[in-house]
């Protein structure tokens, strides 16, 4: 597994990651009781929305929405062809599926008709309400993001000024923080950065995170909320390593006592092995 495109935490130590090249989601667990050796282990479990493994739906991202009867879970592709044009919701009963995913009715190429479309970002928004974030097509250098009622499917259209980076992937922490992993539409200029952004749709500048990704392929990002400390939060940051020879994905790990330690101090990224 090269690609960690999508990272989402289930519960206590589980993740759920997907990678684009598979219609598989694969379970891992995470261990940071020694901080000297911080490790990522599947658990040898998946999901499997369609056709596994043989499938190719380029899942991008994973996002999760709670309600009245637990929580729905929702993965998109990334909308550049018809085969990778879907966005599904589905259950879980512990590690499996609790039944068959559904097909949302979401389109965005009908809002941008004529212009290249390619999804990299997804995280819940409000009650029923996604934010998908773009990779392309951007505007003026500007981040295009559409946040989405699949309720309703009413549709409002933003554009964050990310310093010209577009989105990579997105993670909400509650209604008024959210995490932006944002990059180059390609290559490698601009480098990648976070963004924390307040959740209010007339503030379409984010303020730059101190958290140092160097030339890290980060593609994914997740949180973990107050796992042991109470108003703690955890990161953690997959990359896509498909054109290396690495032969799998890397993963980064960092731990703040609260969000605004994001903004005022450096916060150091500790290396995490991976165990596929």
């Amino acid at each position: 597994m090269q690609d960690a495109s999508g990272l989402i935490h289930v519960e206590g130590d589980l993740f759920l990651v997907s990678e684009d090249n598979s219609d598989s989601l694969r379970f891992f667990q995470l261990s940071t009781i020694n901080q000297d050796n911080i490790r990522f282990r599947s658990t040898g479990e998946k999901l499997e929305l369609g056709e596994g493994r043989t499938g190719n739906s380029d899942f991008e991202s994973l996002a999760g929405i709670e309600d009245r009867t637990g929580r729905r879970y929702y993965a998109t592709s990334s909308y550049k062809k018809p085969r990778r044009s879907k966005l599904l919701c589905f259950r879980t009963n512990g590690t499996a599926l609790a039944a068959s995913p559904d097909t949302v009715a979401f389109d965005p190429t009908s809002d941008l008709q004529g212009q290249k479309v390619d999804v990299e970002a997804l995280t819940s928004y409000r009650q029923d309400k996604l934010l998908v974030g773009f990779r392309k097509p951007a505007c003026h250098g500007k981040a295009l993001a559409i946040f989405f009622n699949v309720a309703t499917s009413e549709k409002c259209i933003r554009f964050f000024d990310l310093r010209q980076r577009v989105f990579r992937d997105c993670v909400r922490i509650d209604d008024n923080n959210f995490l932006f992993l944002a990059g180059p539409e390609s290559g490698g200029r601009p480098r990648r950065a976070i963004y924390l952004w307040n959740g209010r749709l007339d503030a379409m500048r984010p303020k730059k995170c101190r958290i140092d990704l160097g030339n890290l392929r980060a593609e994914s990002i997740c949180v973990r909320l107050g796992s042991r400390d109470q108003g703690s939060l955890e990161i953690l940051i997959g990359t896509d390593e498909s054109s290396s020879n690495s032969g799998k994905f890397k993963l980064r790990y960092v731990k703040v006592n609260n969000v605004r330690e994001l903004l005022e101090q450096e916060n150091r990224l500790r290396k995490v092995t991976v165990d596929v």
